[in-house]
């Protein structure tokens, strides 16, 4: 049995210099993941819920973060009268 580096080493359109072997490598491993999630719809339901989920708490805690930090140079700045002592 051959194994997957053989494999793709004695695949017609392997030449890593050709533009048109490199654009066909990415169709096929986006076909591949499109009927992949087609077959498990669980699994890209998960994926898309999953990566949506990090983006908002990752916002969210950014926007939190510069709003404590106004809120405290907004506090100091009044407790030092505007001038700070550094």
């Amino acid at each position: 049995m051959m194994d997957f580096v053989a494999a793709a080493q004695s695949a017609p359109f392997t030449n890593t210099n050709d533009a048109k072997s490199t654009a066909l490598r990415r169709l096929l491993a986006l076909a591949a993941l499109l009927h992949h999630w087609r077959r498990h719809l669980g699994q890209l339901l998960s994926l898309i819920i999953g990566l949506s989920s990090a983006t908002a708490l990752f916002v969210g805690v950014q926007l939190l973060n510069a709003e404590a930090r106004s809120s405290y140079d907004q506090a100091e700045a009044s407790l030092t009268g505007g001038v700070l002592p550094y």
